[in-house]
């Protein structure tokens, strides 16, 4: 059967076994609370890391009243004003010899014979009438123009009155280089009273003259109106289907200086209409 151990020491060695795992609980208890302080520590000081990123609220917080970019959950500011008005216009015409008439004005045929040829219409560059005749002196006119002219120069010398035809028809380029001539020579303003621009000369038509005397050495003056040449015109021309497109005093209506030299032709059935009528030949075709 063998021997047995004494019983008190038995009971001793119980003892101290006991004795040690109470010390281990304590300790571990200690170092549970321990890390759990810790950790309740960091997560209340965790957002005071520098090498950690704020969240969009912090940043929103830091940032207001001490930096002026707006917060990026917000967004940017809307320009509330409108935007300002953009206006296009139509650039003026240039009142220069090298401006050629656009759509500003109505375009006309030049080959109406009662084509309202004048400051507010305008010919194209190219139009021109075909039937062009010579008139003694070397100027030109449409054909019926022409033989009613010829015959109220033969009719006048009949009468001991001697007219000289200084200049019919001309080209629209033709009128370009005369009107800017005179811009050269007399100024814009005074241009613009005395002759027409390219495009706006009844002498386009192929249906104007202008005539002169030789006592006027043949030159267009105003002076012309006053010889017995000019007064005939004026009491006879429209015996031949002719009228003074600029008469005296109606510069506020034609838009151009009286000048006693310039007539037209338009058939004498309408000429005699214009003679009676007391109106200026710009009234009445705008009437027409």
């Amino acid at each position: 059967m063998g021997s047995r151990k004494p019983r008190n020491g038995s009971r001793n060695g119980s003892g101290q076994a006991s004795n040690i795992w109470f010390l281990v609980s304590v300790a571990a208890v200690a170092i549970s609370v321990a890390v759990l302080l810790t950790v309740a520590e960091s997560a209340m000081s965790g957002g005071d890391d520098d090498d950690s990123p704020a969240s969009p609220d912090a940043t929103a917080t830091t940032q207001t009243g001490t930096n002026p970019l707006p917060s990026v959950t917000q967004p940017a500011a809307t320009n509330t004003q409108p935007a300002p008005t953009t206006t296009t216009t139509s650039p003026a015409i240039s009142p220069t010899a090298t401006t050629r008439p656009g759509e500003t004005f109505p375009r006309i045929d030049c080959l109406d014979l009662y084509a309202p040829a004048d400051k507010k219409h305008v010919m194209s560059a190219d139009c021109a009438p075909g039937d062009l005749i010579p008139i003694p002196g070397g100027e030109r006119m449409r054909r019926e123009a022409g033989e009613a002219l010829i015959a109220m120069i033969d009719a006048a010398a009949k009468e001991g009155v001697t007219l000289l035809a200084v200049s019919g028809y001309r080209s629209y380029q033709t009128q370009e280089t005369i009107y800017a001539s005179a811009v050269r020579g007399f100024g814009q303003e005074y241009a613009d009273r005395s002759s027409a621009k390219p495009g706006h000369s009844e002498h386009q038509l192929g249906t104007a003259m202008d005539v002169s005397t030789p006592s006027e050495g043949g030159e267009l003056e105003e002076s012309f109106g006053d010889t017995p040449a000019g007064r005939w015109v004026a009491q006879h021309a429209h015996e031949y289907g002719f009228v003074l497109s600029y008469p005296a005093g109606a510069e506020a209506i034609t838009g151009y200086m009286y000048e006693p030299w310039h007539i037209r032709y338009l058939r004498k059935d309408v000429a005699l209409q214009v003679h009676n009528s007391g109106k200026t030949l710009t009234e009445y075709l705008a009437g027409r």
